[in-house]
């Protein structure tokens, strides 16, 4: 497993300054080179795999390779242990890849149906990766990988910055000492969670903004006693919901008491169907 120091770059602006500047404690590194790749992470509407201690990431890079991994920690396993399952696949989307015959969809297979799983999190890197070249008395090798990272919730979106260091060759400068250099010369902030548990939490303040920005929507139509009229914010679709993408315009057929709604799920009345593990509930009415 590879050993790696991970730390919170809190602007763009000093991320790009860290690119361009030269490495602290003398090191030496090669060119930049550039690197994409798009990350989906699958569970279901109850957190079964969360439960179990287990992720199951479909992950797609710029050279088009596809990856389906599943790591297991926890309960499934020995206190202390991970087993990780990773195979390339051939599938363009994660819910084909999901019911493939790879080792991961196999291993997935004795945890939960597939069908059940759908997509929790996902989020783009675009890093920018320096290797550090062996000194005299400099022999440790990192990579040094500076990412920006955007969180997406269907058109809402949320971004972070991180610098992460990977160490390839054990040597002086020693791992711990290197990220220490950059948290005194940066003011850098140490981190203890990864890119997942961070994208959670970007997940988490984008779902809420979103739902404070309509609360006044579903107040005035609990006063007014019927389906709330205004027009949903111009960067929701109003024709699916942000979170799911369900479509979901409503017809006097689909719910009795919404005649002369013109059909937006932000317009949701107290009778039209609730969509599970949907984050934007159903009725703007109590």
């Amino acid at each position: 497993m590879a050993v790696m120091w991970r730390g919170d770059v809190p602007t763009l602006t000093l991320l790009n300054q860290l690119v361009l500047e030269a490495l602290p404690l003398g090191l030496r590194s090669g060119p930049v080179a550039p690197f994409f790749q798009r990350d989906v992470y699958f569970d279901s509407a109850d957190r079964a795999l969360h439960r179990r201690g287990v992720t199951c990431r479909f992950r797609v890079r710029l050279d088009d390779t596809r990856l389906l991994t599943v790591r297991v920690v926890g309960v499934t396993t020995t206190a202390g242990t991970a087993e990780t399952f990773e195979a390339v696949v051939p599938d363009i989307d994660g819910e084909k890849a999901l019911a493939g015959t790879s080792e991961p969809a196999r291993r997935l297979r004795a945890l939960i149906e597939p069908p059940r799983l759908r997509s929790r999190v996902q989020f783009e890197t675009e890093r920018r990766v320096r290797r550090t070249q062996p000194r005299l008395l400099a022999r440790g090798r990192y990579d040094i990988a500076y990412d920006v990272v955007t969180v997406r919730s269907g058109p809402l979106t949320q971004t972070f910055q991180e610098l992460k260091i990977v160490q390839i060759r054990r040597g002086r400068p020693n791992l711990a000492a290197l990220g220490q250099a950059f948290v005194e010369r940066y003011n850098l902030r140490p981190l203890l969670v990864g890119k997942l548990e961070r994208a959670e939490k970007a997940l988490r303040e984008i779902e809420g903004s979103a739902l404070a920005r309509l609360a006044p929507a579903r107040i005035s139509a609990a006063q007014t006693g019927s389906c709330a009229s205004s027009e949903p914010p111009q960067e929701l679709n109003p024709d699916r919901c942000w979170r799911c993408g369900w479509r979901a315009a409503l017809r006097p057929r689909t719910c009795p008491a919404a005649a002369g709604c013109s059909g937006s799920v932000l317009r949701r009345c107290s009778r039209a169907p609730v969509v599970p593990g949907c984050a934007i509930r159903g009725p703007w009415l109590p």
